[in-house]
């Protein structure tokens, strides 16, 4: 059901000629059920990133995430719901505007 009222969510928002991407950077202690945990927060709230990266560094599990659509407001909810899962140390947030190539 959640699904069809994100469908639905999508179709009234207005498009933007050149979207932008809400891009997160955690940093988390690197043990297991970290990442499990940030698949469960987005697939909670029907989120696919465009891309992720995630590097272990010793005893840090860094990850990079760009989500496509999510207005400043959803980003920073976002941001801070990530913050509260167990095992993440910090959450940094920017905004990366594409541009179409000619």
């Amino acid at each position: 059901m959640s699904s069809n009222r994100s469908a639905a969510a999508e179709q009234h928002r207005p498009q933007d000629p050149h979207p932008s991407v809400f891009c997160l950077s955690l940093r988390a202690g690197a043990e297991i059920g970290v990442m499990a945990r940030v698949v469960q927060a987005l697939a909670r709230r029907s989120l696919l990133p465009k891309s992720w990266h995630s590097t272990a560094a010793g005893e840090l599990l860094l990850m990079d995430l760009q989500i496509p659509g999510l207005s400043d407001s959803e980003g920073e909810l976002l941001a801070a719901a990530l913050a509260q899962i167990v095992g993440i140390e910090e959450v940094l947030t920017s905004r990366l505007a594409e541009r179409n190539a000619a």
